[in-house]
């Protein structure tokens, strides 16, 4: 029977900020591993999949989504500048710090519309049991990179810690991957002999339902699909 675990009191939050950055590097393929986020995540896994989980990793992962967060704000105020050069607001239609701002603000709450509906879509959000993982280079070819000779998934996409107790590690890192890497991982699933990755569906945005370990989507998804909603 699927096991039902509390999301991150942030999901949506998180998710928007993991959105708005992708939109804001501009890249043709979703980015994994961004040198500005660099060290803020290295200091998280210091140790990658050795790293131990506690109160110090918590604090260096919230250190991490601060830093992305103000870097996107930091994006997000300078491009709103470039618009306001190129369109200047008319005679006593506010000033133009007021303008960079409403600007700003509609953009983010863009983002955290499309984090409503992209957090239900399906193969959205795998979780890592990184202390499960056998560190031996096999899931780096099929995903191009998109987890690391380790396993861990790129940092880009990192949305939380969550809590659960059937893993090695009881504290697994959740992940958004993005469509276009969807069926890379979901073969990397798979493939992966530690059965260290598995898929969750958000039932809502305060609850996750974790499918089966090493399954890949169309397998798991189905005991989801037949497990009787509440009364």
């Amino acid at each position: 029977m699927p096991i039902v675990i509390h999301a991150l009191d942030n999901l949506l939050e998180a998710l928007a900020d993991v959105l708005a950055w992708q939109h804001l590097m501009g890249q043709s393929r979703p980015v994994a591993r961004s040198s500005a986020l660099a060290d803020s995540a290295n200091a998280v896994f210091p140790q990658s999949c050795w790293s131990q989980a506690g109160a110090e990793m918590e604090r260096h992962f919230h250190a991490f989504t601060e830093a992305r967060r103000q870097r996107v704000g930091a994006m997000l105020h300078f491009q709103a500048q470039r618009r306001q050069e190129r369109h200047p607001p008319r005679p006593l239609a506010g000033s133009r710090s007021d303008g960079i701002l409403a600007d700003v603000t509609r953009v983010q709450e863009s983002f955290r519309q499309a984090a409503h509906s992209r957090v239900m879509e399906p193969r959205a959000l795998l979780l890592t049991d990184w202390r499960a993982s056998l560190h031996d280079g096999a899931l780096e070819p099929p995903t191009d990179g998109f987890f690391d000779s380790n396993g861990m998934p790129g940092w880009d996409v990192w949305l939380g810690l969550v809590s659960v107790p059937d893993s090695v590690g009881q504290l697994c890192l959740l992940s958004w991957i993005p469509s276009e890497l969807r069926e890379q991982v979901d073969d990397a699933v798979q493939i992966d002999a530690a059965e260290s990755l598995a898929w969750c569906v958000a039932e809502s945005p305060s609850k996750l339902v974790l499918l089966p370990w090493g399954q890949r989507w169309a397998a798991s998804s189905r005991a989801v699909e037949r497990t009787p909603g509440p009364a």
